[in-house]
C-alpha cells in the first residue's frame, strides 16, 4: 500500500495532540505512515513542549514533521501542508488534535478504501468522552429554502459497536480518509469556511465525482470536540450560508442525494 499521510492541525491543547499520538502509535499497524502537525500559533512554551514530545517518540521512526504557521485557517493550512510539504504520499488522513482512536482507525479505514472501487471520502465512526456517539456519518437534506444538518445517530449508545461499512451523504473531517488524486479532483479543501460544513461541501463534491463516501464501521475513535472546536460546535452562520449556496448552485445535480 502505498505511504499514508497523516494531517493534523494543533494549537495549544498539548494533552490532548499527545492522546492523539500515542494512540495513532500504539493502534496503528500499518507502519508506513508520516505525520504532518501543523501549528498554527501555540504559545513558547507549549511549542518548546511538543517540540521535546516530537523528538522522544518518534526519533527511530522520524515520521513526524512539525510545521508553523502564523495564522490558522483550517481549509488553506490544509492545502499549503498538501502543496508543499508532502513527500510522495498517496492517500491522506485528516485527523484533528482531540482524536483517541480505539481500534486500529488506519488500518481498518484503508481496507474499506481498498475494498471499494470509486471510493471518495472514508470516514470512523466517533465517539463523545461520555460514550455517546458523536458521528456515524452526516445527514444533510434540503427542505424547502434551508438545509438540514447533523449527525446520524446522534448521543446515541452502542457499546463501541464494531460494523460492517456504511454508505453515507458525509464524513467529518476529524477524521477522515481519502487519496491524492480525488483530493485534487475536487478542487481541494474549501477555504471559504470559517470553522465547519467544508468536509459536507468535499462530500457532496465527491458524490458530482461519482464518488462514494464510506463510514468504516470498524474504526471506532474519540473525538473531544468540545474541547477545540471555537464555535463550541455549534454551526456558524457564515458556514451555513456558504454550504447553502454550493447546494442551491449545484441543486439538479444533487437532486438524488439531498
Amino acid at each position: 500500500m502505498n505511504k499514508l499521510a497523516i494531517i493534523i492541525l494543533h494549537k495549544n491543547l498539548n494533552n490532548l495532540l499527545f492522546k492523539c499520538l500515542k494512540s495513532i502509535q500504539d493502534k496503528t499497524k500499518f507502519i508506513n505512515y508520516h505525520i504532518y502537525i501543523a501549528d498554527t500559533g501555540s504559545d513558547q512554551d507549549k511549542l518548546t513542549e511538543l517540540q521535546h514530545f516530537l523528538k522522544e517518540n518518534f526519533k527511530k521512526q522520524k515520521n513526524a514533521t512539525l510545521i508553523s504557521f502564523n495564522y490558522y485557517d483550517f481549509g488553506k493550512n490544509v492545502n499549503e501542508i498538501i502543496k508543499n510539504y508532502l513527500q510522495d504520499e498517496k492517500i491522506i488522513v485528516f485527523c484533528n488534535n482531540d482524536i483517541e482512536f480505539i481500534t486500529n482507525c488506519l488500518d481498518e479505514m484503508i481496507e474499506t478504501y481498498k475494498k471499494h472501487p470509486n471510493t471518495g471520502t472514508v470516514g470512523a465512526k466517533l465517539y463523545y468522552g461520555d460514550g455517546s456517539i458523536q458521528h456515524k456519518g452526516i445527514f444533510i437534506e434540503k427542505r424547502n429554502n434551508e438545509l438540514a444538518i447533523t449527525h446520524n445517530n446522534l448521543r446515541e449508545r452502542d457499546n463501541f459497536k464494531v460494523e460492517d461499512d456504511l454508505f453515507v451523504k458525509g464524513n467529518t473531517a476529524a477524521l477522515m480518509l481519502m487519496d491524492t488524486q480525488t483530493f485534487k479532483e475536487i478542487n481541494w479543501f474549501p477555504s471559504n469556511y470559517i470553522d465547519s460544513l467544508h468536509d459536507v461541501e468535499m462530500a457532496l463534491r465527491c458524490y458530482l465525482l461519482n464518488k462514494k463516501t464510506i463510514l468504516c464501521g470498524k474504526a471506532l475513535a474519540f473525538h473531544y470536540e468540545s474541547q477545540t472546536r471555537k464555535s463550541n460546535g455549534r454551526l456558524l452562520t457564515q458556514d451555513y450560508q456558504t454550504l447553502k449556496k454550493f447546494v442551491f448552485d449545484n441543486e439538479t445535480q444533487l437532486k438524488e442525494i439531498l
